[in-house]
């Protein structure tokens, strides 16, 4: 199934609909369809290569195409606020160090997903919640230090973490499931 292809501009004599599972799937997972002679209105390239779609009032992160190796995530998305979405830096080999702004309430699943350079990543105080596999295969990673306002870290987050030599939770830490 493609469940990273978000948009589908259909020049072709198909009759696609959202979460159709007709023609192989192909708009299953899709959350905008362009016929012919229309635009997208849903999706977002900033000029730093992140990749956004538009979800009610909210953007979602659902991609990134550059190739930095210190990377800060922005504190919005074309004026608005926005969430991580799953995988987004999955299978990144460029990335070392990642800073996240403030705003940011979960670390969603399988973010850094196998990105085996990763070294070092700097969370914001507004973090909430790491989710499952966040940082899966993160083979890299020496050590993180998890904000006290975390309350959640989810199954294997940091399975496969071969380096991880330390994990420092901040003082008055709210953790209650890990």
């Amino acid at each position: 199934y493609c469940n990273k292809l978000f948009l589908i501009n259909n020049n072709s004599s198909f009759n696609l609909t959202l979460g159709d599972t007709s023609y192989w799937y192909i708009a299953y997972y899709a959350k905008e369809i362009v016929l012919p002679n229309t635009e997208s209105t849903k999706f977002y390239n900033d000029s730093h290569g992140f990749m956004y779609y538009l979800e009610g009032d909210t953007y979602v992160l659902y991609g990134y195409n550059g190739n930095e190796t210190t990377l800060v995530l922005p504190e919005k998305a074309n004026g608005k606020s926005y969430i991580l979405g799953e995988e987004v830096f999955g299978n990144n080999k460029t990335l070392k160090k990642v800073v996240f702004t403030s705003g940011i309430k979960t670390i969603s699943k399988r973010l850094f997903l196998y990105c085996t350079n990763l070294e070092e990543v700097v969370l914001p105080d507004t973090l909430e919640t790491i989710d499952d596999q966040a940082f899966y295969g993160c083979k890299s990673l020496k050590a993180i230090t998890i904000p006290n306002t975390v309350s959640y870290i989810g199954n294997d987050a940091f399975f496969s973490c071969d380096s991880l030599e330390s994990v420092t939770f901040e003082e008055g830490s709210c953790l209650q499931t890990l």
